[in-house]
């Protein structure tokens, strides 16, 4: 039996190039050094793929993962992570999404899936209650996520599914996978999915997970509630607007993306506001289970020609990028965006920047109708957008290049656009301008996956007026709290005590983690991260930003004029690099360090 509560102790291995699965048991000290989700995420993609992998191809591997929180009883710990190497960065990815399929994948009897090789033709992987089956879904193959998600549940009954739709079949590099009505966005693990030729996966079971501590944890949940219900973001504007209550705040603080990271501020913002969301277009709250922040809603467009069109969402991110950035100010037609996106599987961060990047290439005469055949991929053109989402997820015309994301994209329509091609490390950037918000410029730049929102300073630890080096120290304790949550699996939240997160952990698992734990964890495998990405050629000339953002002063609003100082930038770079205990000429971790975290075993050379 498996020692540690909250486990099942052991994952199923698909190789789809043999057409087998197997049970492999879960190492106890691993799972003691990484915990689940990200953390054992990295320390399997680290051990299994060998150097210089094409992300495409069957070498590639692809994880999803459980974390020790992940229980039916716990609000707002749903989390689950999906590992890979990233066909959009050609680094290390992890994704990470909501819902039931991580309670349902323990009840299932396992931690986690490590999907490899290549099937011959389109399969999906059928797990219930222990047992594993690798079936034909040449029939599915061409099908929207939803609908592939119908078809399979008619099949098998009541589960849940992941499934990608025709953007990862078609291997768009930023495709994602849809679990239920929960994605997995950024980065394309979804294309990974595709050149596997794995349409899905579904799930069921009903097998109990043990618990270390019950009395303990019944507490604890109960805090937790408590936390949650008194914080003024996540239990009150959060259950109003969702994250949409974001787009104020941050249109108001000059940093909402704008046709293209042009400016901050959008004059079409009030369009897209969480306010306007909540009276003119929500159906109904939406939450995870048991989750009392309830960011999620469904959404209704009333207007022709959208009317009709339901999504879950759209998220602040969602609304800021196929928004603001692209200069669209109709709610109805990011709903239908939104569900186009879910329909199809596409990041919708991703997707809103590649588009904006094609707007802006537009405008300026670099692309042209003979180009677009025929759209006319002008900011503020909803329906160029949407129909331009169709032919980057059916890769037709210039949405065959846009499909690459922007890195590849620029680079094949013109040198000059570089400079206003909007990625870190071929990652497209989220909601947030840097310019007004300089410690998202250096988390962007050191952000594991490239250009990342998840890596920021904890919401109890901002304070205004802070010198660079305290941003500096703050976005190293923010990226390892970040780290500690999608390992743990809880949501980005009110939680900020890292003595109530270790004595969840502790509760549930019966291991006695104290925070040092949990910091040294988040440690280890933030170094981990790094090490993969050394190994795959990232340095320190990798760590940083668009050009835009160093040359270009923001245009309007409150942070007219300002950019990025680049002597700054790079002396918060240095600082940050002396914190983590790595080289500052090349950025990559040193021995010491290494040898400090257990990790001193690892090669960089692969």
């Amino acid at each position: 039996m498996f020692r540690y509560g909250g486990y099942a102790g052991k994952v199923l291995r698909v190789d789809l190039g043999r057409g087998e699965t197997r049970d492999e048991p879960l190492e106890e000290d691993t799972v003691r050094s990484f915990l689940g989700g990200e953390g054992l995420g990295i320390h399997f993609l680290f051990q299994e793929l060998r150097a210089n992998v094409n992300p495409l191809a069957p070498e590639n591997k692809l994880f999803f993962l459980t974390c020790p929180l992940n229980l039916p009883s716990i609000p707002s710990a749903l989390k689950h992570a999906v590992v890979t190497k990233s066909p959009l960065t050609g680094i290390f990815l992890k994704s990470m999404a909501s819902g039931t399929f991580a309670l349902k994948l323990k009840a299932a009897g396992y931690d986690g899936v490590i999907v490899e090789g290549v099937s011959e033709k389109p399969v999906y992987l059928w797990m219930n209650n222990g047992k594993a089956e690798i079936r034909k879904a040449g029939h599915l193959w061409g099908m929207t996520t939803h609908d592939t998600q119908r078809y399979i549940r008619e099949e098998v009954g009541d589960a849940t599914v992941a499934s990608i739709g025709q953007a990862g079949e078609n291997l768009v590099r930023y495709a994602c996978i849809l679990f239920d009505r929960r994605a997995a966005g950024r980065g394309g693990p979804g294309a990974v999915m595709g050149s596997k030729r794995l349409k899905a996966i579904a799930v069921k079971g009903d097998q109990e997970v043990h618990i270390a501590n019950p009395e303990r944890l019944k507490e604890l949940t109960k805090e937790v509630y408590r936390i949650i219900s008194a914080h003024p973001t996540f239990g009150d504007s959060m259950p109003r607007y969702g994250t949409a209550y974001a787009v104020g705040a941050t249109n108001e603080a000059g940093a909402l993306p704008t046709r293209n990271f042009q400016t901050g501020v959008f004059d079409g913002a009030e369009g897209i506001s969480g306010e306007l969301m909540r009276e003119k277009y929500t159906v109904k709250i939406s939450p995870c289970p048991r989750c009392t922040m309830a960011c999620n809603r469904v959404t209704l467009a009333k207007e022709w020609p959208y009317v009709g069109s339901v999504t879950e969402g759209p998220e602040y991110e969602t609304l800021a990028l196929l928004g603001g950035d692209c200069g669209i100010d109709r709610m109805d037609a990011i709903i239908a965006a939104d569900r186009l996106c879910d329909e199809y599987g596409l990041d919708t961060i991703s997707a809103g920047n590649v588009i904006a990047f094609a707007m802006e290439c537009y405008e300026r005469g670099i692309i042209t109708k003979e180009d677009t055949d025929g759209l006319e991929l002008r900011f503020g053109n909803d329906q160029a957008m949407i129909e331009m989402l169709r032919r980057i997820s059916f890769r037709q015309g210039l949405g065959n290049v846009l499909a690459e994301g922007v890195r590849l994209a620029s680079k094949a329509i013109a040198e000059e656009t570089g400079r206003f091609a909007i990625h870190v490390k071929g990652m497209e950037l989220p909601g947030y301008d840097p310019r007004a918000m300089p410690d998202k410029a250096i988390a962007y730049a050191i952000a594991s996956r490239g250009g990342c929102h998840l890596t920021e300073i904890p919401l109890g630890l901002r304070k205004k007026g802070w010198s660079m080096e305290e941003v500096v120290e703050g976005l190293k304790l923010g990226q390892e709290w970040r780290v500690i949550l999608d390992t743990v699996g809880l949501c980005r939240g009110p939680i900020e005590s890292l003595d109530v997160i270790a004595d969840l952990v502790s509760s549930v698992t019966g291991m006695g983690m104290s925070p040092q734990d949990l910091r040294m964890m988040a440690e280890r495998t933030v170094n981990l991260e790094r090490a993969f990405n050394v190994r795959e050629g990232i340095s320190r000339r990798d760590d940083t930003l668009p050009e835009r953002f160093f040359t270009e002063p923001i245009q309007s609003g409150p942070t007219r004029g300002q950019v990025i100082n680049r002597g700054e930038f790079n002396q918060a770079l240095d600082r940050y690099y002396e914190l983590r205990g790595w080289d500052k000429e090349t950025g990559a971790p040193t021995e010491a360090k290494l040898r400090e975290l257990g990790l001193s075993i690892i090669s960089m050379r692969g």
